[in-house]
């Protein structure tokens, strides 16, 4: 099978990865790997990443995320393109689309998308509102990471239970 692959199979594809963490994402790694990094220990600072107004408390949340986002573009998006890579596959897919979400489960958008060759995104509007219509914010998440990194662009194409999505309705 591996002669197929970049020819007969193009690519990978995985579909709404994103970590569960709840409340936030956590490892046993992560306060080692906070201290190293930033030079003082998480730990001590917990109530800063759940609450808190001050430049203290905002640090403690940029530092905590940022982390967070680093440690799982290695753990996940960076190992698989650079597997995907090596075999001549494009890795494609997407994340869920929900912005508001990413700080908690999964980081930073821009930077884990960025190891996607194809980075994609699904249109939720035109699979479960009627009339149907795509609506600019989904697939202007991919295209920005796309242009912003130079890679092809793909929208998932809501094709299941009569809902396909022909170039006339894009």
């Amino acid at each position: 099978m591996g002669e197929d692959f970049g020819k007969l199979i193009p690519g990978i594809f995985f579909d709404e990865i994103y970590m569960m963490g709840n409340p936030l994402p956590w490892t046993d790694r992560l306060p080692g790997r906070f201290r190293e990094t930033y030079g003082y220990d998480i730990l001590d600072e917990l109530p800063s990443l759940v609450d808190g107004v001050s430049e203290r408390d905002k640090q403690v949340r940029k530092d905590y995320f940022s982390l967070v986002t680093a440690m799982y573009e290695e753990a996940f998006f960076r190992q698989i393109s650079d597997w995907c890579g090596k075999y001549g596959l494009k890795l494609t897919g997407h994340t869920e689309e929900f912005l508001w979400e990413h700080p908690r489960r999964q980081g930073d958008y821009f930077k884990t998308m960025r190891h996607l060759m194809v980075p994609g995104s699904d249109c939720h509007d035109y699979r479960y509102r009627y009339p149907r219509r795509i609506t600019y914010c989904e697939p202007k998440y991919s295209v920005s990471v796309s242009r912003i990194y130079g890679k092809e662009r793909l929208c998932r194409k809501p094709g299941r239970r009569g809902m396909e999505l022909h170039h006339g309705g894009i």
